[in-house]
């Protein structure tokens, strides 16, 4: 029984190539794919194509070949596409991160993200049962943080770069009655708000995509009231310099990983 729909189906010339050398064709590989054998060297890997077979996520599996050589076979959330390549033909797509958040509103509310999740259980600790009357939720997003403090009886002011991010996050809003104020504004601008106007500023996951970071954080200073308190989520720098990205999979993409611009910045003092 066939556990997953391929969809139509591309095979680059180097991994026929490959393929035809060790005696093999892609529908070899294809028919393992399609039983659910994943081929990957290590049990997390077979344990990690299960989940995203189980959630709906693209598939991405590795076949290693007599003589070393490894190929990529990987399909589209949807099911509609399957890729047959050399697993160095498979890279991510770089990205803007307008392009980048466009295409992923339509998705980014039914994925499972593990960087959220754990940055979620810190934000819940750090502001714990404090009222906030003024909030400001920059970068909001698809409105995670700001329905969350909406929910707590905050004004909660939200912007995002994104009109289509922005977009979910006004329909949940309205779905759960909450009365935010919505602004369509980038953080690489003057943010377009009074001074000492919030008790509370939020900035969750997104500084890593700035050229640089001085004049947005005076923004947020500047519009914070006396005592009012600033809470940053991002991406640590050695992270970045490691390697980590802002990635997602979408339609736009294909059967590849969107990469998004990522800087890895460090506040004054280091850290």
């Amino acid at each position: 029984m066939d556990r997953v729909q391929l969809g139509t189906i591309s095979v680059t010339p180097a991994a026929t190539a490959a393929l035809a050398e060790a005696g093999l064709v892609a529908k070899d590989l294809l028919d393992r794919f399609r039983a659910g054998d994943w081929g990957a060297d290590d049990p997390a890997g077979r344990l990690h194509c299960d989940f995203c077979l189980a959630q709906d996520m693209p598939l991405i599996s590795w076949y290693t070949l007599a003589g070393g050589t490894r190929i990529a076979v990987a399909c589209s959330a949807d099911r509609s596409e399957t890729l047959v390549a050399l697993a160095s033909e498979h890279g991510p797509v770089e990205v803007s991160a307008a392009e980048g958040y466009a295409a992923w509103s339509r998705t980014y509310d039914t994925e499972l993200n593990q960087l959220i999740a754990v940055e979620q259980v810190f934000v819940d600790r750090l502001l714990g049962e404090a009222h906030f009357g003024a909030a400001l939720d920059a970068a909001t997003g698809i409105g995670r943080h700001a329905l969350a403090l909406a929910r707590r009886g905050a004004a909660v002011t939200a912007l995002d770069a994104s009109p289509e991010m922005m977009a979910v996050a006004r329909g949940r809003a309205v779905a759960e009655q909450l009365p935010i104020t919505f602004l369509q504004a980038s953080l690489s601008q003057p943010l377009p708000l009074a001074d000492g106007r919030f008790d509370l500023a939020i900035c969750a996951l997104a500084f890593c995509h700035l050229p640089e970071i001085g004049a947005p954080c005076r923004e947020f200073f500047r519009v914070l009231r006396t005592g009012g308190r600033f809470l940053l989520t991002d991406f640590h720098p050695d992270a970045l310099d490691s390697g980590w990205h802002t990635d997602f999979w979408s339609g736009a993409t294909g059967v590849s990983p969107a990469h998004l611009p990522a800087s890895p910045h460090r506040l004054p003092g280091g850290g």
